[in-house]
């Protein structure tokens, strides 16, 4: 963690300029990194005290710097906000590409939607509670943007779900638009309680959940 690096003194090594002299690729992978460490410090500033209330110098303490240094990595403490907000999105909407294109049973889909929406959250821990909170804070377009991945998202969930109800493995009489939202927010819902050092770890929780969205909403076998 950056917090454990600046307590053992290496933050000034991490967030240091990268020499012109390095090849282009190892500049290119360590400013990746520089960049990932300066989103994950600031989403986690952002959950603790909130958008509104979060400074750049808060966000320049949890790395360990002052925020001068900072602001040669950044422009605006919105500029973070909208990295932190679209990735997440961007990430769960391949995420759900890569499970309807899945070859075998719809089920089999379903289950694979819902964990991967759940290894989403862990792997961009905590971002996608900020994307799902604090969007509201960005301006107009960039808002527009959120909103599209969001809306977009959630119509493959719709689809998917409708190829479970045309194959016979959802109940007909289902809404689909109704289905779409409980099982999204349930799911997004964990964003609010996961943490990665948990009991239970993102594949188990996913399996759990896929189980219970499906139970409500299987056709019931005949007789």
């Amino acid at each position: 963690m950056v917090t454990q690096q600046c307590a053992t003194g290496q933050s000034h090594k991490v967030m240091q300029m990268v020499e012109s002299s390095n090849p282009p690729r190892r500049v290119t992978v360590r400013r990746a990194r520089e960049r990932a460490e300066i989103l994950d410090a600031a989403a986690l500033v952002f959950r603790r005290r909130g958008y509104g209330a979060a400074t750049v110098e808060d966000i320049a303490g949890e790395l360990g710097i002052v925020k001068g240094s900072l602001y040669h990595y950044i422009r605006s403490k919105q500029e973070l906000l909208y990295e932190i907000a679209v990735e997440p999105l961007r990430a769960a909407n391949q995420a759900i590409d890569d499970a309807s294109a899945i070859d075998g049973p719809v089920e089999h889909r379903i289950r694979q939607a819902v964990i991967s929406h759940i290894a989403v959250i862990h792997d961009q821990y905590p971002r996608l509670s900020i994307s799902l909170l604090e969007r509201l804070e960005l301006p107009p377009e960039q808002l527009a943007e959120i909103k599209d991945l969001h809306n977009r998202y959630q119509e493959r969930w719709r689809d998917l779900l409708a190829s479970g109800v045309s194959t016979g493995l959802l109940r007909a009489d289902i809404d689909l638009g109704l289905t779409t939202l409980g099982i999204l927010g349930m799911l997004n819902w964990a964003t609010q309680w996961y943490r990665p050092d948990g009991r239970a770890g993102p594949a188990e929780i996913g399996a759990e959940f896929a189980t219970l969205a499906l139970q409500g909403i299987l056709a019931r076998p005949a007789g």
